[in-house]
């Protein structure tokens, strides 16, 4: 009999997911405030801490939901250990090959006119209304996904949640199209993470307002047939007062990827595995990987961390194919457990504390360093580039942009002259990056090519 909730439910129409992880199960205070400050980037500016939050209405939403279906447990990965390549040397972040070369990242170039970025464009700020938009993704093909006409308010520590339209944005033609529109509005909810490529836009919605977000939906938008369908949702609380952060959805190749916590029948740490579901058929919910979080997917493979509840020393970061039974262990490290992977072709990264770590398939290629106190996060994955942040992540101190070229070698560029309020996508050829206006009182985000 199957003991997993998650691939035995029948009472719902659509496909179900629990919570999935951001990085950790266990979210520290420096992660918490940097989640905080995030979904204040990403996600309009709702004040954050314990607040009333009105009850969730359901209007009419013009949408496909998915129909029921079975479910196919995919079968349990076997790791193949493969011990990692270092040999590591000394660089100062110029130009040079990456052969498992120790970069620091202080020594980042930040000469504008040396970024390997071109046709950079200004993310407009208002929509034809006068109404702020809101970034909330950049896609491989450089179109933006905007949120327009979102008006949240707060009043006596009570923040009403007031979410607007969708629209992708071409930067090459200013062409907008809708995604969700005024028909499609969950009232009292906010939009947070999302993915989008050339055939899918996904998001996530949520009522809640505080970093451990405890409900949500994720939605998927087919830019084919122009249909919105619910994907997933989340029901249950992990054990032991850990805390459900956002689900992050991850798109390839027509298929999304979510992780799920669950809680512990033994009254352990809760349980986490990997999700999928192929998006154009509308087919089977699949265990993509068990006892796994932190999904990247890219060409053929499906890159996680490693969750053995309880024992951070034997989380590893891995790989397996997604058109095979192959499973590699890439990296583990005793001491701390690796955060916020992302992968593009053959190459991965992910941050282990104060470092960002890089690898070609299983070999080390870089290893970057970030002064004594600040941390990496929030790293990201285009065509031989990884953007990252770096900085001490409490509320008010330094944090840059980071963009790391492997192209031709291995250069590291600061982004923004901005020492605060970072945040940076790298995605297919496309890369944007935002930081405070003049006044230093609100987003404006640029996005480019490759050269």
């Amino acid at each position: 009999m199957n003991d997993d909730p998650q691939l035995r439910r029948e009472d719902f129409d659509d496909c179900f997911a629990g919570e999935p992880p951001t990085v950790s199960a266990d979210g520290d205070l420096t992660r918490g405030r940097h989640l905080l400050r995030r979904r204040r980037r990403m996600a309009g500016g709702v004040v954050a801490g314990i607040v009333a939050v009105v009850v969730l209405a359901v209007p009419l939403l013009t949408s496909l939901t998915f129909p029921p279906g079975p479910v196919d447990p995919a079968v349990p990965t076997t790791v193949r250990p493969t011990a990692p390549t270092p040999g590591p040397t000394q660089s100062t972040g110029q130009e040079g090959t990456c052969t498992g070369q120790t970069i620091k990242i202080a020594d980042a170039i930040t000469d504008p006119a040396r970024r390997p970025v071109t046709d950079a464009k200004k993310v407009p700020a208002t929509d034809e209304n006068g109404d702020e938009n809101l970034m909330i993704t950049v896609g491989p093909t450089g179109e933006v996904l905007l949120e327009e006409g979102r008006r949240d308010s707060s009043e006596n520590d009570v923040t009403t949640l007031r979410p607007g339209q969708l629209k992708i944005w071409d930067p090459e033609t200013g062409k907008r199209t809708t995604v969700r529109g005024p028909d499609d509005l969950h009232a009292d909810t906010q939009t947070t993470y999302a993915a989008m490529d050339e055939k899918f836009v996904v998001w996530v919605e949520t009522p809640d307002t505080t970093v451990g977000t405890t409900t949500w939906e994720l939605y998927a938008y087919d830019r084919a047939t122009k249909k919105i369908s619910k994907v997933a949702d989340s029901t249950q609380t992990p054990s032991h007062g850990v805390g459900k952060p956002e689900a992050i959805p991850v798109l390839w190749n027509g298929t999304v990827f979510w992780p799920e916590a669950r809680e512990n029948p033994d009254g352990g740490d809760p349980l986490i595995n990997i999700y999928r579901r192929d998006l154009a058929s509308g087919g089977k919910t699949r265990v993509a990987v068990r006892n796994a979080m932190g999904p990247a997917a890219t060409d053929g493979w499906l890159y996680f961390v490693d969750y053995q509840p309880g024992d951070k020393k034997k989380r590893g970061v891995h790989r397996t194919s997604l058109t095979g039974d192959r499973t590699e262990l890439v990296h583990q490290d005793a001491k701390q457990e690796p955060s916020y992977p992302a992968a593009t072709g053959e190459i991965s990264a992910w941050s282990v504390g104060p470092e960002l770590v890089v690898y070609r398939g299983t070999t080390l290629i870089a290893r970057l360093v970030a002064p004594k106190g600040d941390r990496v996060t929030d790293v990201t994955a285009g065509d031989g580039t990884i953007g990252f942040i770096s900085g001490n992540g409490g509320e008010g101190d330094p944090e840059w942009n980071y963009l790391l070229d492997l192209r031709t070698g291995c250069s590291l560029h600061r982004l923004s002259d901005n020492d605060e309020l970072a945040a940076v996508i790298a995605t297919g050829r496309t890369v944007a990056w935002a930081g405070p206006d003049a006044e230093g009182n609100r987003y404006t985000w640029t996005v480019g090519r490759l050269r």
